[in-house]
């Protein structure tokens, strides 16, 4: 290589190279300093965000410390973890973890997700007692739903467990993800998996009766309702019903009952296999639920009325607008418009009837509503402060449902043994007073084998008498599964003539139902039998109320509920001497706060008459009330109480032929002397029976005394006696009564409609026989009065059967005047019939007055109304009037209100007295209130008297006010002040005064409640709670929204001890009137409570103050025996204006289908031979068919007192 190399280029060309080459270095230099400028380091990739995994099958042994070392060693990056573990199955554990990475520790054995689909448990302390198990919304995740938006906190892992250690913690997991297309969603399936997935897991830790707080985040809780619904259903899965009987409390946020807006969803996942899912939570164009949410909402209804004690609820509704979703790019995100994706009323009409649950706002979007960022989030501490709450009252509620019978403690038991008397159960275990049925016969009624139709060959001789054992109105089988396996309240009502078997029925029934008591553990069974035979002071409805009240307060919880002075041990009267009313609203609060189904047997409603019809009025409406598990079963004959209600469905009880036969085999048994015979008895007794036992037992009684037996004897002796009771009832009458003095007093007592005293006895036997009558007809000669007609259509128990009599016996005399049209518009007994009657035979005559219409629709059915307008359309004038009357109608306000909008809507004028009306009305205010808003509800005006109204009414009063608020809160509040608020107090309505105040910027105070409780205490009888508060200061005279004061409604109820600590006080007005111008003498003057009324009178009581209708204390003193014995004497001058119908309907003692001559000589001469004519001739003997004086003869009075030591 040569050592230099020489320059082949000039000196000039060199410079030039030496010029380009700087250029180009300074180029470069330029370049690599720009590059340098504008370039940015290399960076470390970013961490990936932390993420939440659950790690399985953990043996049981592991303990948290352990598993934390083992994930150290396996898995890099494990400072805070965020780590859980609770028990999920017999031999295993779950853990839950954050990591920013999937866990390295598969080679530990244990499964990693991060799916989280089934059950994860977050917490499972040894303190626990309680599950809270959270359910996602629609393609969300179990964990990432609850997650706080700004930072790793997940409320129910992290924050709960601290605050609430007594509950488990659990979510669960389920896969809706909207995109994709090959899945296929239900809501049905979705719920039947969350609900098979918890049994397994509950069953699995050994925990299937602990109580459950569900926590639904929209389509959750709607998995939920479908669980709920599902195990409801499944009876027969031991598990479904703990699963059912555990569930205490739903805590739902934002779920859809009536829908979700969801933007383009819809559309996103049309021709989908999931688009069904969509379909169902969406709301249609006329924001309805779909049919599917329209269903579900059914199905959640009847699982709520089947709870008892009810769920309890909470909804939370949104109150910021959510983004709708939207499709980007084929990425599904949320960009759409912004709305309330779930409205207030999809999110709070979770499908109750009454929507009586606690609703709540929460300032935050669909989403966030369950996300919240640190313990001491405003949002968090709401929402925990209410878990804690039903997370410590759920365990007693639901371990009551599980526990049948709680025993009383001795002391208890003591009382117990005191409020039961008469012992309820004597009755019923005496068979000489109560027979058991005989072998095998009623067992059709608890199997699915129908009976069988008489056979001709029966009765060849009476087709008439071949009954059917099955029919649309006969009792089946089919008819008391139903009644009893019903899942809502029930009630069936089976009536039959005397001696067909009701009482035997009744009392199979409850062997029926104890035995599956026993068995299955269905509830509790309480019965009570009407007795004819008890003392007068027992035939009455109050005395079935008690013995009630009693069988259920065999259990510790109820009789813990009864009211403070029926537990007094002091006091042992105050239960045996409450008033009616009193009695039935222990029976009502004790029924609707039973933790379990109630089979409830009555026997012989008509049997008592003395406040059985009030009675029937109570069951009626309790029956329509669906908040509470009661089953009532009760027979009756078809006359009496019964007419007046609408108890359903009502059957007659047919014996089955093959019962008769059973029957008749168990007596012959006993009868050594008919065995021989028995073919031949069977067969002619069958034939000849009716399908009545009684006539059975009365026959072969009679052929057992018969001396010899022979074929021929038999049949003589059957064929002789008569088939129909009365006229069997009048054989044996004329063969033990001889004497016309001991027929006389036989027949008084035996059909008087009530029980007579004996000077009233003595004074209707001592009206002797006119010896110039001598058959009915002679007492028909006389004119039928319009005073008479007038009584027979205000007859309380038998104006028809009088008013038919009269129409058919004289019904040319029968002068249907105004009077008599009024007299049974006002006649709340059997004014209904009357009134149909005479619309049917006499309809031209009779005169619809303005005041017959305003009665009618202030106190009777629809079906009256409807037919009035459909027989007299054009008379009956809708005014103000009629339409005040129909909103105030307590038992049947709401359909005839119905009647009235749909027949003659242009003639309702919905005035504000109308809309008072309702708000006042104590049994169905809601419904008549809820019907005008739906109905008329621009022309409902919420005025302040309205508010009052609904304030002071308290029965429905605050049923009523939820439902203002509800539906028109925002005319509410500007009209409450403190006179509304001391309104609803002096009516005892703590309840209307909470709620009130809930609305309200008034405060509750201490005095209001005060009020209200002595308010109630005056009118429940507590005179313990009247005296603490007297002693208290509490104003004694307060008068309520109706002008009545504590003193006048413990005098109305009946409560002497409350009366007597009221009236010495200077402080209390002893004259203090009502809005109706009553003062407190009033009611106790005219239900005869003369101890209230000596108490009033010493106090300085005024007896001549009159009400609004010229009534006063003085004009309604009231004594029972006064009015019999002074009825009949003092009408028998007046003879000449009445004839026999007249005078016995006046008095509503006998009953007027007696009195129905059958024809044949009625005259004395031929009393050996008087055939039908039994009931005739002894009325006659009573001297009753013409009457000619009363005498007072020593011989009668022997008569009397011998009939009272009978």
């Amino acid at each position: 290589m040569p050592q230099h190399i020489e320059l082949a280029m000039p000196v000039d060309s060199l410079d030039g190279v030496y010029a380009v080459g700087a250029a180009l270095l300074a180029g470069a230099m330029f370049i690599v300093l720009l590059w340098r400028l504008t370039s940015k380091p290399p960076t470390r990739p970013r961490p990936a965000k932390p993420r939440c995994y659950r790690v399985r099958e953990i043996p049981m042994s592991t303990t948290e410390g352990e598993l934390r070392d083992q994930i150290a060693t396996h898995h890099l990056g494990a400072a805070d973890l965020r780590l859980t573990l609770a028990r999920s199955s017999p031999t295993y554990c779950m853990a839950t973890l954050l990591s920013s990475d999937r866990p390295k520790i598969e080679a530990m054995g244990y499964p990693v997700d991060s799916d989280f689909l089934g059950i994860t448990p977050l917490f499972g302390g040894g303190d626990a007692a309680v599950d809270i198990i959270a359910v996602h919304g629609l393609g969300s995740h179990a964990i990432g739903a609850f997650k706080a938006k700004d930072n790793n906190s997940v409320w129910l892992r992290d924050f709960l467990p601290k605050d609430i250690p007594t509950a488990r913690m659990l979510v669960y997991g389920y896969d809706t993800t909207i995109t994709d297309k090959d899945a296929k969603y239900s809501i049905k399936d979705l719920g039947r998996a969350f609900l098979d997935s918890y049994k397994a897991f509950r069953e699995a830790t050994q925990t299937s009766r602990r109580p459950i707080v569900f926590i639904g985040h929209s389509l959750g809780g709607l998995l939920v309702k479908e669980a709920l619904s599902m195990s409801l259903e499944d009876t027969d899965d031991p598990q479904s019903r703990d699963f059912f009987n555990s569930s205490y409390a739903l805590v739902f946020f934002g779920v859809p009952n009536l829908g979700l807006r969801q933007g383009k969803l819809k559309e996103i996942t049309a021709g989908q296999l999931n688009g069904q899912l969509i379909h169902d939570l969406e709301l249609d164009t006329e924001s309805e639920p779909t049919p599917y949410l329209r269903e579900l909402k059914d199905k959640f209804n009847r699982c709520c009325r089947k709870q008892t004690p009810p769920f309890r609820i909470v909804s939370y509704y949104e109150q910021k607008k959510t983004p709708t979703a939207d499709m980007r790019n084929g990425k599904l995100v949320r960009e759409g418009d912004a709305c309330f994706m779930v409205t207030q009323e999809s999110a709070c009409r979770i499908g109750l009837e009454d929507n009586e649950h606690d609703r709540q706002p929460l300032l935050a979007n669909h989403s966030d509503m369950v996300k919240y960022p640190s313990a001491e989030d405003d949002t968090y501490r709401r929402v925990g402060n209410r878990l804690a709450r039903l997370v410590e009252d759920a365990p007693g509620v639901v371990q009551g449902r599980f526990s049948s019978h709680i025993a009383l403690s001795p002391d208890e038991k003591r009382h117990w043994d005191d409020l039961n008397v008469p012992d309820y159960r004597a009755f019923r275990e005496n068979t000489e007073k109560l027979a058991k049925p005989a072998d095998g016969t009623l067992q059709w009624l608890v199997s699915d084998q129908p009976h069988l139709s008489s056979p001709q060959w029966l009765f060849p001789d009476h087709p008439s008498r071949s009954f059917p054992s099955s029919g649309s109105d006969s009792l089946s089988s089919a008819d008391f599964s139903t009644w009893r396996d019903a899942d809502t309240p029930s009630s069936l009502l089976v009536m039959g003539p005397p001696g067909q078997g009701k009482s035997v029925l009744s009392n199979f029934v409850v062997d029926h139902l104890l035995g599956l008591s026993g068995e299955r553990g269905i509830g509790k069974v309480i019965y009570y039998f009407c007795n004819i035979k008890n003392d007068e002071g027992s035939r009455n409805a109050s005395m079935i109320l008690r013995a009630l009240i009693v069988q259920l307060c065999e259990d510790a919880r109820l009789f813990r509920m009864l009211p403070n002075r029926f537990q007094d041990r002091n006091d042992r009267k105050a239960f045996h001497s409450a008033h009616l009313d009193d009695l039935w609203r222990t029976l009502d609060d004790l029924i609707k706060s039973c933790p379990y189904s109630i089979y409830c047997v009555i026997d012989g409603l008509d049997v008592y008459e003395t406040g059985m019809r009030d009675l029937l009025k109570h069951l009626e409406t309790l029956m329509a009330y669906k908040q509470h598990d009661l089953k009532l079963f009760c027979t009756s004959r078809s006359t009496g109480p019964v007419d007046a209600v609408s108890l359903s469905p009502k059957r007659i009880f047919r014996p089955p032929d093959e019962d008769l036969r059973r029957f008749v085999d168990e007596r012959l048994a006993t009868s050594p002397k008919l065995r021989k015979w028995e073919d031949d008895v069977r067969k002619a007794v069958i034939r000849r029976s009716g399908g009545t036992f009684l006539w059975i037992s009365i026959i072969l009684r009679e052929l057992s005394s018969l001396r010899y037996l022979s074929k021929a004897k038999i049949d003589e002796a059957i064929k002789k006696t008569p088939i129909e009771l009365d006229d069997l009832y009048g054989d044996l009458v004329r063969a033990t009564f001889k004497d016309s003095y001991d027929v006389a007093i036989l027949l008084w007592v035996a059909y008087a409609r009530k029980p007579l005293t004996v000077e009233a006895l003595e004074t209707a036997t001592a009206i002797t026989v006119n010896p110039g009558i001598a058959s009915y007809a002679d007492c028909c000669s006389q004119k039928v009065s319009v005073d008479v007609v007038k009584a027979a259509a205000a007859n309380y128990w038998s104006g028809r059967e009088v008013m038919e009599l009269l129409l058919e016996k004289r019904g040319s005399d029968v002068e249907i005047t105004a009077e008599v049209v009024k007299a049974a518009a006002a006649n709340s007994g059997s004014g209904r019939q009357v009134m149909e009657l005479l619309l049917e035979k006499r309809g031209n005559d009779v005169e619809i007055t303005a005041e017959v219409v305003i009665v009618i629709s202030r106190t009777w059915p629809s079906n009256v109304m409807e037919l009035l307008l459909e027989k007299r359309g054009s008379d009956v004038e809708i005014t103000a009037e009629v339409v005040e009357a129909a909103a105030a109608n307590e038992w049947n306000g709401r359909e005839v209100m119905e009647l009235l909008l749909e027949k003659r809507g242009n003639d309702v004028e919905i005035t504000t007295e109308v809309v008072k009306a309702a708000a006042a009305n104590y049994s169905s205010g809601r419904e008549v209130m809820e019907l005008l808003l739906e109905k008329r509800g621009n022309d409902v005006e919420i005025t302040a008297e309205v508010v009052k109204a609904a304030a002071a009414n308290y029965s429905s009063g605050r049923q009523v006010m939820e439902l203002l608020l509800e539906k028109r809160g925002n005319d509410i509040t500007p009209l409450l002040d403190t006179s509304i608020f001391v309104g609803a107090a002096a009516s005892g309505q703590l309840e209307v005064l909470d709620l009130l105040c809930r609305h309200s910027f008034f405060p509750l105070q201490d005095g209001w409640i005060s009020i209200a409780t002595l308010y109630r205490a005056a009118r429940d009888g507590d005179v313990k709670t009247v005296r603490k508060l007297l002693g208290d200061g509490v104003p004694p005279d307060t008068k309520n929204l109706q002008s009545q004061t504590p003193l006048w409604v413990a005098a109305y109820w009946g409560h002497r001890d409350v009366v007597e600590v009221l009236v010495p006080r200077p402080d209390v007005d002893m004259n203090s009137r009502c809005e109706a111008g009553r003062p407190p003498l009033f009611w106790p003057s005219a239900y005869g409570d003369k101890d209230i009324v000596a108490l009033l009178k010493e106090a300085g009581a005024d007896a001549t103050i009159a009400d609004a209708d010229g009534e006063t204390p003085i004009t309604q003193q009231f004594d029972g025996r006064q009015e019999v014995q002074g009825g009949l004497v003092g009408l028998v001058d007046q003879l000449d204006q009445l004839d026999l119908l007249g005078l016995l309907g006046l008095l509503c003692l006998v009953d007027p289908s007696l009195l129905e001559a059958r024809g044949g000589n009625g005259g004395r001469e031929g009393q050996g031979d008087l055939g039908d004519l039994v009931i005739q001739e002894a009325l006659q003997d009573l001297g009753v068919l013409g009457i000619h004086g009363v005498l007072a003869r020593q011989e009668d009075h022997d008569n009397i007192h011998r009939a009272s030591e009978v």
